[in-house]
């Protein structure tokens, strides 16, 4: 068991939550607080029956994540899908639901898969999510 750690990019470059990319609803100027609701999730391939779900830290002012696991204690390696999902408020116009990223990293839909190993850095660019 060890914590995970790595790197969300976008296009090669430090992921940016880009607001303007957000629809508001009518008459906001900004999202409400705390609609951004953004969260990846490591999903262990290794079972069908019962996939472990694990949480990541996303640190933005550095575009850095780690998944501590449960208690802490970190994730044991192997082969994870990631969910990536950054929920707002929803208009009347979004057909999405209100996610960030169209529901294109849901845990349904979702083609990020890395190995995960002790040590090594996980990359992950947005914009080429099967790496």
């Amino acid at each position: 068991m060890f914590i995970a750690k790595g790197k969300l990019l976008d296009n090669g470059k430090p992921f940016a939550l880009d607001e303007s990319k957000i629809q508001l609803p009518k008459g906001a100027t900004a999202p409400p607080p705390g609609s951004e609701g953004f969260r990846i999730v490591f999903i262990l391939n290794e079972s069908k029956e019962t996939k472990e779900q694990f949480p990541a830290k996303f640190h933005p002012e550095s575009s850095t994540f780690e998944v501590p696991g449960p208690k802490g204690k970190g994730i044991k390696p192997g082969r994870y899908k990631i969910a990536i999902t950054a929920n707002y408020v929803p208009t009347s116009r979004d057909a999405d639901g209100g996610d960030y990223f169209g529901g294109v990293f849901t845990r349904e839909k979702t083609q990020i898969s890395r190995e995960v190993k002790e040590g090594e850095e996980i990359i992950i660019d947005v914009s080429k999510p099967k790496g």
